[in-house]
């Protein structure tokens, strides 16, 4: 089944995040990636889960262009969560392992050279500010019972106005 190009980067976004393993170098192994499903949120959150939400898209003039068929250039965020669940016992802040969860996100997006353009896919792509969370905040997937941080990673790309499948 051919995918769209926006659902073709989706897969790839966790395809690399799947490989924060500590056989791989990251100081930590995730203990899942998800995409959360938009009817009957009851993703089960475990410390060191990620999370990828797919915001909407936003039109790019900047990146459209006319033509037979046009071009249309968009802007699409993907939130990439990262959950912590601080132990009973532990002596140090969950800040630390947010910030490594931040920077493993980082660095398994951006491991090739040419991470930005998806396999031809995408124009370019760029990072967010991350956000923290903690305890008691309703995200766009869950209820939060973990500390956490959220990771955007924004995607600009350009598909046949006429034929989303199809990267121009």
């Amino acid at each position: 089944m051919a995918l769209p190009v926006i659902e073709t980067i989706a897969v790839e976004v966790v395809a690399r995040l799947e490989t924060i393993t500590t056989g791989n170098g990251f100081e930590f192994t995730a203990e899942s990636v998800n995409r959360p499903r938009r009817i009957d949120r009851d993703l089960t959150i475990r410390n060191l889960t990620i999370v990828v939400d797919q915001a909407d898209d936003v039109e790019n003039d900047e990146h459209s262009y006319p033509g037979n068929p046009p071009a249309q250039g968009y802007d699409t965020t993907f939130n990439i969560y990262g959950f912590v669940r601080e132990s009973d016992d532990a002596t140090t802040s969950p800040a630390v392992t947010e910030n490594q969860m931040t920077a493993a996100i980082k660095k398994a997006i951006t491991e090739d050279s040419s991470w930005h353009n998806w396999d031809g896919n995408a124009i370019n792509s760029r990072w967010g500010a991350a956000e923290y969370f903690s305890e008691g905040q309703n995200l766009p997937f869950t209820n939060v019972d973990h500390n956490g941080v959220m990771v955007p990673l924004i995607v600009s790309y350009r598909v046949s106005e006429l034929d989303p499948f199809s990267v121009r």
